[in-house]
């Protein structure tokens, strides 16, 4: 099963202290950590800085996902390189899983719907009380992580991809043209009308109209499910996991929805000519095994990044559906 992730309300902050928990989905702000976790074996030998340019790398999301049949905590921190002069602007995935201590939690859903999960069983059965969320982010102090923080913070929201509820009216007409299409047109007279714009690439013209269901949406979770390709022309190795050698599976990909959120949630302390934020998708790769390390705790994880192949789509972005022909 698909779920979407789509952003939310935003965060309050109060004394600097974003109001939320470790346990929370969020983009933006600063990453909150399960106080168990010790910060500084993410931010040793420059992890947070990007490889190729050297600057500090912007935070840009967490996802609290744990997997089934485990009670520990596990979650995944997205970071990426932002800065407009950087050529190759590297990003990095890292996951941090943490054994659970039971005693400490309320034994409540920690989400209801809003389940990463494969089935309709919450892969956690408890949450943190807004008291406790905020002594949570007190753990990010061992840190200035002020200095990844770019954007402003917002929770993310999660839904079934099946979900149509929140459907722009804007997109209604253009979501009832596709459908005249699709039930007045068989495939082969169908694909002729937008090879131009798609360049022949039937996987970019899927990934597309996937879009166009939701087009609110920033990513795509199923864990060990197949990702949403961009493109029949992209080519991409998975590498085993480097703790364990165990073979990564996919997980989830960021879509390009994504930049115009961050962009128009960017730190007033931001300079706007200073980001550049450029990807159609990005795919990551996780530990099959979601392997844990007693004496690390955290591991990096495969991550691809995806330039468009069709930049006309962002201003044209349905103009390739054929017009129902008069009788």
């Amino acid at each position: 099963m698909v779920f979407l992730g789509i952003i939310d309300e935003k965060i309050k902050i109060i004394d600097h202290h974003e109001q939320c928990s470790w346990l929370d989905n969020k983009l933006g702000g600063q990453p909150i950590f399960n106080p168990m976790f010790d910060v500084n074996k993410l931010i040793k030998n420059d992890q947070l800085q990007c490889t190729e340019c050297s600057i500090n790398m912007a935070f840009i999301l967490q996802i609290y996902c744990p997997v089934d049949n485990s009670n520990d905590d596990r979650i995944l921190y997205f970071f990426s390189c932002v800065n407009k002069d950087c050529s190759m602007k590297k990003c990095r995935l890292f996951r941090v899983v943490t054994k659970a201590k039971q005693a400490t939690k309320i034994e409540t859903k920690l989400f209801d719907d809003d389940d990463w999960g494969g089935d309709n069983e919450s892969t956690s059965d408890s949450t943190f009380t807004t008291e406790q969320s905020s002594n949570d982010v007190g753990s990010t102090n061992k840190y200035d992580f002020e200095k990844h923080s770019y954007f402003i913070p917002h929770y993310i929201s999660v839904i079934e991809e099946t979900d149509e509820s929140i459907d722009n009216e804007k997109y209604e007409k253009m979501a009832k043209q596709i459908a005249n299409v699709e039930e007045n047109f068989i495939n082969e007279q169908y694909e002729k009308h937008y090879p131009d714009v798609f360049q022949n690439d039937k996987d970019n013209y899927k990934f597309y109209k996937q879009l166009h269901k939701c087009p609110e949406q920033i990513m795509r979770y199923e864990f060990a499910g197949k990702p949403l390709k961009s493109s029949g022309r992209i080519n991409f190795s998975i590498e085993t996991c480097k703790n364990c050698k165990s073979k990564r599976i996919f997980e989830l990909q960021l879509m390009p929805s994504l930049i115009n959120v961050l962009l128009n949630n960017k730190m007033k302390t931001i300079d706007q000519q200073d980001i550049s934020i450029d990807f159609e998708t990005i795919l990551i790769y996780t530990c099959g095994k979601n392997c844990y390390s007693t004496t690390n705790e955290i591991c990096e994880e495969q991550v691809f990044l995806f330039k468009e192949y069709c930049p006309e789509l962002n201003e044209k972005f349905f103009e390739f559906i054929p017009v129902k022909q008069q009788q």
